[in-house]
Protein backbone atom coordinates (compact mmCIF):
# COMPACT_ATOMS: atom_id res chain seq x y z
CA UNK A 1 0.00 0.00 0.00
CA UNK A 2 1.30 3.45 -0.88
CA UNK A 3 1.59 5.98 1.93
CA UNK A 4 1.83 9.75 2.10
CA UNK A 5 3.44 11.74 4.91
CA UNK A 6 1.58 14.88 5.96
CA UNK A 7 2.35 17.69 8.37
CA UNK A 8 -0.32 18.95 10.76
CA UNK A 9 -0.20 21.34 13.68
CA UNK A 10 -0.08 19.88 17.19
CA UNK A 11 -3.62 20.91 18.12
CA UNK A 12 -4.96 19.19 14.99
CA UNK A 13 -2.93 16.08 15.83
CA UNK A 14 -4.31 15.98 19.38
CA UNK A 15 -7.85 16.41 18.08
CA UNK A 16 -7.41 13.61 15.55
CA UNK A 17 -5.82 11.41 18.22
CA UNK A 18 -8.84 11.96 20.50
CA UNK A 19 -11.08 10.40 17.85
CA UNK A 20 -9.22 7.09 17.88
CA UNK A 21 -11.42 4.28 19.16
CA UNK A 22 -8.40 2.50 20.61
CA UNK A 23 -4.63 2.11 20.30
CA UNK A 24 -4.97 -0.39 17.43
CA UNK A 25 -6.93 2.04 15.22
CA UNK A 26 -4.67 3.86 12.76
CA UNK A 27 -5.07 7.51 11.84
CA UNK A 28 -6.01 6.38 8.32
CA UNK A 29 -8.85 4.32 9.79
CA UNK A 30 -10.01 7.29 11.91
CA UNK A 31 -10.08 9.58 8.88
CA UNK A 32 -11.96 7.00 6.79
CA UNK A 33 -14.46 6.42 9.62
CA UNK A 34 -15.13 10.07 10.39
CA UNK A 35 -14.49 11.78 7.09
CA UNK A 36 -17.25 12.55 4.61
CA UNK A 37 -18.15 9.85 2.13
CA UNK A 38 -17.81 10.56 -1.56
CA UNK A 39 -21.58 10.59 -1.91
CA UNK A 40 -22.01 12.78 1.18
CA UNK A 41 -23.18 11.82 4.64
CA UNK A 42 -26.77 10.76 5.11
CA UNK A 43 -28.85 11.91 8.06
CA UNK A 44 -28.63 8.39 9.44
CA UNK A 45 -24.83 8.45 9.27
CA UNK A 46 -24.71 11.82 11.01
CA UNK A 47 -27.03 10.54 13.77
CA UNK A 48 -25.01 7.32 14.13
CA UNK A 49 -21.77 9.31 14.52
CA UNK A 50 -23.36 11.68 17.05
CA UNK A 51 -24.68 8.75 19.07
CA UNK A 52 -21.29 7.02 18.92
CA UNK A 53 -19.56 10.18 20.16
CA UNK A 54 -22.17 10.56 22.93
CA UNK A 55 -21.56 7.00 24.12
CA UNK A 56 -17.79 7.60 24.25
CA UNK A 57 -18.14 10.94 26.03
CA UNK A 58 -16.67 12.88 23.09
CA UNK A 59 -19.80 14.74 22.12
CA UNK A 60 -23.21 15.80 23.38
CA UNK A 61 -24.98 13.29 25.62
CA UNK A 62 -27.81 11.13 24.33
CA UNK A 63 -30.16 13.23 26.46
CA UNK A 64 -28.91 16.39 24.75
CA UNK A 65 -29.45 14.78 21.34
CA UNK A 66 -32.99 13.84 22.41
CA UNK A 67 -33.59 17.44 23.54
CA UNK A 68 -32.43 18.77 20.15
CA UNK A 69 -34.82 16.36 18.42
CA UNK A 70 -37.68 17.48 20.69
CA UNK A 71 -36.99 21.13 19.88
CA UNK A 72 -36.80 20.34 16.18
CA UNK A 73 -40.23 18.67 16.31
CA UNK A 74 -41.75 21.63 18.18
CA UNK A 75 -40.25 24.22 15.87
CA UNK A 76 -42.90 26.23 14.06
CA UNK A 77 -42.35 27.85 10.75
CA UNK A 78 -41.69 31.52 11.03
CA UNK A 79 -43.66 33.90 8.91
CA UNK A 80 -42.11 34.77 5.60
CA UNK A 81 -41.84 38.55 5.93
CA UNK A 82 -40.65 38.84 2.34
CA UNK A 83 -43.99 37.67 0.94
CA UNK A 84 -46.30 39.93 2.91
Amino acid sequence: MAVKTITIELDAYERLKSFKSGPAESFSQVIRRLGPRESGATAGEILRRAEERARTGRGPSLQELDRVEDLRRKKTRSRDHWRE
